[in-house]
């Protein structure tokens, strides 16, 4: 699905629409976030975050490489990989994945490292010009294609 998200309210939106798939499915979902800088990624999972009541500050994490949020039951984690030179440098960080467990992680740069093989995985391609911001969204999985078809923005 193709979505106009040159008005920041629709991103906004969108974000909402997958917090509250989050929230609403005790499953683990794995976010791919692709585009050139500036192109809305981190502004994405920021709304997320504030969608599922995060209060605090949601800092890019492209210095730290991984930021970690953690809401009631549900654990997030937040990594931009724009610094790495292979994926065994994201294996160096030990990051705890559990498929099983209620929560996401949402990954900036993802073509540096191979996907996880998570079954709820979705794509989010980014791409902006001088007028226009557009992001695509897509899933192999079935349930979450039509959950995505009925995103209203």
């Amino acid at each position: 699905m193709l979505i106009d998200i040159t008005e920041i309210e629709k991103t906004k939106k969108i974000a909402f629409n997958f917090a509250n798939l989050i929230q609403n499915n005790k499953t683990f979902y794995a976010f791919y976030l692709n585009g050139n800088l500036g192109a809305g990624k981190t502004t994405f999972v920021r709304f997320c975050l504030e969608a599922l009541g995060w209060e605090g500050k949601v800092k890019s994490p492209t210095f730290g490489l991984i930021e970690e949020y953690h809401l009631q039951s549900i654990k997030l984690i937040h990594t931009d990989l724009y610094r790495l030179n292979s994926s065994d440098e994201f294996d160096y960080f030990g990051v705890d994945l559990d498929f099983q467990s209620h929560g996401a992680i949402f990954i900036e740069w993802p073509e540096k490292i191979e996907k996880f093989n998570c079954p709820n995985e979705i794509d989010l391609r980014f791409e902006n010009s001088k007028s226009k911001r557009v992001v695509k969204i897509a899933s192999n999985n079935s349930e979450i294609s039509g959950y995505i078809n009925r995103i209203d923005v």
